[in-house]
């Protein structure tokens, strides 16, 4: 089977019977000595992990990366010199290693040998594998390991309690690690100083060493990863490191020791560099509408890839700018004060803006006036024609443009100095207006309210006698009015009734009226935009 399996999980439910090797017997029991836990805490004790540490994000074997048994020592059998690929089918279970190489398991301990717990053998039911580093006697062994949900040791093994490996695979024992007579010990880890930024420099100090007349190199990495190239005490990362966490390994060599290499803690994640501005720009130019102002840059640290400026008028940026330098003051900006920043960028790097420049202006224009002033007439009902009367503009040359407003809201097509009021007015209030244009003078605009727009109310009776009583039906309309409201009042011989209007409608009943021919006269009382009416007719009262 070939899926990808984990190994070294210990804790787990113990299966009913024990699995082990043919011809081997249940293990013994030991006792163990711990010297170390984590990569970076055995290396500063001079226990190696071979190297696993910085790499062990990958798989070996098709184990399961990280803290994990079986991956830990395929990672050092391949080291060792065996093939990527694992040497047989099937689980990739701890507990299955020997069973799978049983042509290669016995009880005899070996350097560079994998020790061995079969399921339930003083473990989990997924059993466990380690590297033999050392051994002491045939009774007594130093083994390297990892472990699922746990982390890298040291220990010293000993038959006399619990957890003597079932076995020892011998896969790679004349090519396994011996530790060197003479090896260089890390005392105190390297460290790294200074703001993880792009372009901004790291400083690497080596740590202390417990052996004298050390010579140091160094290898700066990004999550994990040599940097091609960075070697020296210092690094300033570039745009590649941008959201990575450096690290600097510092390997200390003597001559006829065995070197040994030591890790910094990591740094931050490496963020954004900062572009800086030498100050704010500066502009040159004149305050007035069709002058051109310049922008002149003030010098950026270090040094951009692009830049551009960005100019505003009382600090809102102006749209469709490009970026440029230069900036001709139209008659949208009167009364204005410019000013200009700097955007600077470099890949890496957030964007740099710079200090506002001081502001120019506010601008300044000519002024159009009216010597003789411009005139409104008429009255706002439909039906009625509303007129601008010009004056007399200076300087001469200056355009006159008419506008109708209804409710604030332009007038389709109405551009000219008089306006035909309509139904469609009726309620509204209209506005008309005169804007005078020159170049490189402020538009003006006269304007003239003639209110709400009334509009006149037309009415019809139907009467009808009951017994000594009149009812009425009363509809009232007005042009560009939809559904009229108020109150009407009914006189029939000397009686008075008022009635309420909705929507156009009325009725109304005048009762206790004497037989006989009777006048009916009807009165609206009008509303805000409608004017009154009024209408008679005549009905006989029945007895």
């Amino acid at each position: 089977m070939s899926a990808l399996v984990a190994g070294g999980v210990v804790g787990l439910a113990l299966p009913a019977a024990p699995l082990v090797a043919p011809g081997l017997g249940p293990a013994a029991v030991a006792s163990s000595t711990y010297h170390c836990s984590g990569y970076d805490p055995c290396k500063q004790a001079g226990y190696s992990d071979g190297g696993y540490g910085a790499v062990s994000g990958r798989m070996y074997w098709r184990m399961y990366a990280g803290h994990n048994c079986t991956n830990y020592v395929a990672y050092r059998m391949i080291k060792a010199g065996m093939s990527t690929e694992r040497p047989w089918s099937g689980s990739g279970m701890a507990r299955n290693w020997g069973l799978a190489m049983a042509n290669k398991t016995d009880q005899k301990p070996a350097v560079g040998a994998v020790a061995w717990w079969a399921a339930g053998d003083g473990v989990g039911s997924s059993g466990h594998v380690a590297v033999v580093e050392k051994v002491i006697s045939p009774t007594s062994i130093q083994i390297s390991e990892d472990s699922w949900s746990g982390t890298f040791h040291w220990r010293t093994i000993t038959k006399t309690g619990s957890g003597w490996p079932t076995g020892f695979i011998h896969l790679a024992d004349a090519k396994a690690p011996a530790p060197a007579p003479q090896t260089i010990v890390n005392a105190t880890a390297p460290k790294v100083t200074g703001e993880p930024r792009v372009g901004s420099q790291l400083t690497a100090t080596p740590g202390t060493w417990k052996t004298t007349g050390t010579t140091f190199a160094y290898q700066w990495l990004a999550d994990g990863t040599p940097i091609p190239g960075a070697t020296n005490e210092t690094f300033t990362p570039a745009r590649a490191q941008n959201g990575a966490t450096l690290r600097v390994q510092v390997t200390a060599s003597r001559s006829g020791w065995t070197s040994a290499s030591a890790v910094s803690s990591p740094t931050g994640k490496v963020g954004e560099g900062v572009l800086t501005s030498s100050g704010a720009p500066s502009v040159q130019g004149v305050g007035q509408v069709g002058e051109v102002l310049t922008a002149t840059s003030a010098g950026w640290s270090p040094q951009p890839s692009m830049t551009a400026f960005r100019w505003r008028a009382d600090g809102k940026i102006l749209p469709k700018q490009g970026g440029g330098a230069e900036l001709t003051l139209t008659r949208d900006m009167l009364g204005k004060k410019i000013s200009v920043t700097e955007i600077a960028r470099a890949p890496g790097f957030a964007k740099g803006e710079a200090t506002p420049s001081a502001p120019v202006g506010p601008v300044t224009a000519g002024e159009i006036t009216t010597p003789q002033p411009f005139t409104a007439s008429g009255q706002a009902r439909v039906g009625a024609s509303l007129q601008i009367t010009p004056g007399t503009v200076a300087p001469a040359g200056a355009s006159v443009r008419y506008a109708w407003l209804r409710d604030g809201k332009a007038i389709a097509g109405q551009s000219k100095p008089t306006y035909q009021v309509t139904a469609a007015d009726a309620g509204s209030t209209i506005v008309g207006q005169a804007r005078l244009s020159k170049g490189n003078y402020a538009d003006v605009t006269k304007t003239f309210e003639f209110g709400s727009v009334s509009t006149a109310s037309e009415m019809t009776v139907n009467a009808k006698s009951k017994r000594r009583a009149v009812a009425l039906g009363i509809h009232l309309t007005a042009p560009g009015i939809g559904g009229i409201n108020g109150t009407v009042t009914v006189r029939i011989a000397g009686q008075e009734v008022r009635g309420q209007v909705q929507d156009g409608f009325a009725r109304v009943l005048v009762p206790d009226l004497r037989p006989g021919d009777r006048k009916v006269r009807v009165v609206y009382n009008g509303t805000t935009g409608v004017t009154g009416s009024t209408a008679t007719t005549r009905v006989r009262v029945a007895r």
